[in-house]
């Protein structure tokens, strides 16, 4: 089964909420002077990733997974990533829960997005 529109458009509002919240909320726990590099990197790659959500949820367009790929290699990466991305989530929110910082408030939005990327990859070789 290939990615239709509509999960295009859920993947693309997660990625654009994701984006929104995750920005929000490093403003919230560290003051921007204190994110470093690689806090930056990371709030541009959100930025980008918002961007591209916001466009995907109002065309519809784009493609998350190559055509070329096979539907069991989708599967099994799918699987792989979704465990992967769930156990990031959840060890930078046991690791750092009294001392957040922004790095970690972004990378979190990151490995959210990206999982959700993961479950629309494994929902969309069901069927098959």
């Amino acid at each position: 089964m290939a990615e239709t529109a509509g999960q295009r458009k859920v993947i693309g509002a997660i990625w654009l909420i994701a984006a929104i919240v995750s920005i929000g909320a490093a403003f919230a726990v560290q003051p921007v002077s204190d994110w470093g590099f690689f806090g930056y990197l990371i709030a541009a790659a959100m930025v980008l990733m918002g961007i591209t959500g916001a466009w995907m949820l109002i065309t519809g367009r784009g493609q998350i997974w190559s055509g070329k790929s096979s539907l069991k290699s989708r599967r099994i990466l799918s699987i792989i990533g979704i465990i992967g991305a769930t156990i990031l989530v959840i060890g930078y929110l046991v690791s750092d829960w009294s001392n957040w910082t922004a790095n970690d408030v972004l990378s979190i939005g990151v490995w959210v997005a990206i999982g959700a990327m993961f479950i629309e990859g494994l929902i969309s070789t069901r069927d098959a």
